[in-house]
C-alpha cells in the first residue's frame, strides 16, 4: 500500500519539479496512467479474489473498499486525461497561469490520495484525516482562479465541510467513548471493525446520538439536504474535471463513510428500523429540494451540482430499504460516477468554447458543436435513467423496494423524480436547439468543433454505461454486486 501512496505522492511532487507547463501535464498524465492504472488493477483484482497488495493495520479493505477505490482510481485517470487538454486550452487562452497549473496538478493525487486513505481507514483518526484531507486538498482546487466568486465558493466549501466533519469526529469520539465504558482499551475503541464486533456490549443511547451527529456532519460532505449549500457553488466555480472528481467519487467516498456507521449502529440497536427512518428523511428531502431547484435552473454547471444532490438522496433514500436498497445503491454509485463525470467533463468543453455557463446564454449547441451536444444529450438521457443506462435498473429496485416499505414516501419520490427529468431534458434541448440569431455567426463557429481527448474519454464512460446497463441484470453480474453489497 505504501507503494501505492507514494507513486501518488511523487506525482504531486511532480508539479514542481517540472519546469514548464507542458512538462507539468505530461508528468500528471504519466503518473495518473502508471498510478491511477495500477490502483485499478489491483482493485479490481481484489474484487474478483486475487489478493496482490495486503491491507492491514490502521487500514482495513474488504469487497466494498476495493469497489470504491476501483471507482476513484477510474475517476482519476478520465479526469487527468480531460485535464490535460482543459488546462492546456485554459493556459493558452490566458485564464490559468503556471501557477495555478501547478496548484491544479499538485491538489488532485492528494486529493486522490486522501479519498483513499479514507475509504480504507479502520482507525477512526485516520479515518477523519482522510476526510478532513479531501476537503483541504479541495479547497485549493474550488478557489482556482482567484475570482470573488471562486473565492467565495471556496470558503463556503471549507467553512461548511470542516465544521460538518467537526460534528462527526464528535460522532467518532462518542464511539470511542462508548467503546471504552464497555471495557474495550482505547486502542480498540478507535477501530471500526472492532467495534463492530463488540457492538453488544456498547451504549444504545450513546451509539445513536453519535450515529445522528456523524450523519449530520458527514452528510454535509456527502450533499445531504440541508448540509449541501457549498455543492453547487463548488461545482459551478471549479474547473469541469474537478467538478467531475467532486460529484463523481468524493460524494461516493463520504457516503460510504455514513454507511458504515449506519451498519455499526444497526448491530448495537439490533436492528436497522431507526436508522433506515433517518437515512429515508435525509435522502427524500434530498431528492424534493433537488428538483425544486432544477425547475428553474439557470446554469448548467449548476444544473449537474443539483442532479448529483438528488443522486445522493437516492443514495440515501436506498440505504434505507434493507439488503435489496443496499444493493441497489451499489449498482447506483458506479453508473452515477461514470455518467456524472462525462457530463463534467463535456460541459468543460462547453465552456470552452461558448465562455459561459448561463443556460440562456448557450443557443443551437447542436450545430455549433455537434460532437459535444450529441455527447452531452446521451448522458443527460442516462442520468435520468433512461433505459439502458444502468441507472434504470438500480432507481427501478429502489422504487420497487420503496413501494413496499415506504408507500408514500416512494411516490413522492417518483413525482420529484419525473420533475427532475423534465427540467434537465428542458433545460438541455433549450441549449442544442434554441436557434441563434446570428445564423451566420453560427455556421463560422460550426467548423472549428474538432476531435478531443475528452469526447473519447466521454465515448469510453458512455459505452461502459449502456454495456454494463444492458449486462447489469445477468446472473452472474447481480451476484457479483450482491457479494460488494453484503461486505458493508
Amino acid at each position: 500500500m505504501s507503494i501505492l501512496f507514494s507513486i501518488l505522492l511523487f506525482a504531486a511532487a511532480s508539479a514542481y519539479i517540472a519546469r514548464t507547463e507542458k512538462q507539468i501535464r505530461i508528468s500528471a498524465l504519466v503518473f495518473a496512467l502508471v498510478g491511477g492504472g495500477a490502483i485499478l488493477l489491483t482493485a479490481i483484482a481484489s474484487l474478483f479474489g486475487y489478493s496482490i497488495l495486503a491491507v492491514s493495520g490502521w487500514l482495513k479493505a474488504d469487497l466494498y473498499s476495493w469497489f470504491m477505490v476501483a471507482l476513484v482510481a477510474f475517476t482519476y485517470i478520465t479526469a487527468t486525461i480531460v485535464s490535460v487538454r482543459y488546462t492546456g486550452e485554459e493556459t493558452r487562452e490566458k485564464l490559468m497561469t503556471i501557477d495555478m497549473v501547478r496548484i491544479y496538478f499538485f491538489s488532485i493525487p492528494l486529493f486522490i490520495l486522501s479519498m483513499i486513505l479514507a475509504v480504507f481507514a479502520d482507525h477512526l483518526a485516520v479515518l477523519w484525516i482522510g476526510l478532513e484531507g479531501t476537503t483541504l486538498t479541495t479547497t485549493l482546487l474550488v478557489a482556482l482562479y482567484r475570482k470573488d466568486a471562486s473565492i467565495e465558493a471556496a470558503w463556503k466549501f471549507i467553512m461548511l465541510c470542516s465544521i460538518g466533519i467537526g460534528l462527526g469526529m464528535i460522532g467518532m469520539l462518542m464511539f470511542v467513548h462508548a467503546g471504552i465504558e464497555s471495557g474495550l482499551d482505547v486502542f480498540e475503541s478507535f477501530s471500526l471493525s472492532t467495534l463492530r464486533e463488540h457492538a453488544n456490549i456498547l451504549s444504545v443511547s450513546t451509539a445513536k446520538l453519535a450515529f445522528v451527529l456523524i450523519l449530520v456532519g458527514l452528510g454535509t460532505k456527502v450533499g445531504f439536504v440541508p448540509m449541501h449549500t457549498w455543492l453547487p457553488d463548488a461545482h459551478s466555480k471549479t474547473p469541469s474535471p474537478i467538478s467531475a472528481l467532486l460529484s463523481g467519487v468524493l460524494l461516493n467516498v463520504a457516503f460510504y463513510a455514513v454507511l458504515r456507521f449506519k451498519t455499526t449502529t444497526d448491530l448495537v440497536i439490533g436492528n436497522a428500523s431507526w436508522t433506515n427512518n433517518l437515512m429515508i428523511g435525509f435522502g427524500l428531502l434530498s431528492v424534493v429540494t433537488a428538483a425544486l431547484f432544477l425547475l428553474q435552473q439557470r446554469n448548467y454547471k449548476r444544473m449537474l451540482a443539483y442532479s448529483s444532490v438528488e443522486h445522493m438522496g437516492l443514495m440515501g433514500f436506498a440505504s434505507g430499504l434493507g439488503p435489496v436498497g443496499v444493493l441497489a445503491l451499489t449498482i447506483h454509485a458506479v453508473f452515477h460516477t461514470f455518467t456524472k463525470s462525462a457530463l463534467f467533463f463535456l460541459s468543460g468543453e462547453i465552456l470552452l468554447s461558448q465562455k459561459t455557463t448561463k443556460i440562456a446564454g448557450i443557443k443551437n449547441l447542436m450545430k455549433v458543436l455537434p460532437i459535444t451536444s450529441c455527447l452531452f444529450l446521451l448522458g443527460i438521457l442516462a442520468i435520468i435513467a433512461v433505459p439502458p443506462s444502468g441507472l434504470f435498473t438500480s432507481e427501478f429496485m429502489i422504487v420497487g423496494a420503496g413501494l413496499q416499505f415506504y408507500k408514500w414516501p416512494t411516490i413522492v419520490l417518483l413525482v420529484s423524480l419525473s420533475v427532475i427529468a423534465f427540467s434537465m431534458l428542458k433545460s438541455t434541448t433549450s441549449m442544442l436547439y434554441t436557434k441563434e440569431e446570428d445564423s451566420k455567426m453560427s455556421e463560422v463557429i460550426i467548423h472549428k468543433e474538432r476531435w478531443t481527448l475528452t469526447h473519447g474519454v466521454a465515448i469510453v464512460q458512455l459505452c461502459l454505461i449502456f454495456l454494463f446497463g444492458l449486462l447489469i441484470m445477468t446472473t452472474p453480474v447481480m451476484e457479483f454486486f450482491t457479494a460488494i453489497s453484503k461486505s458493508i
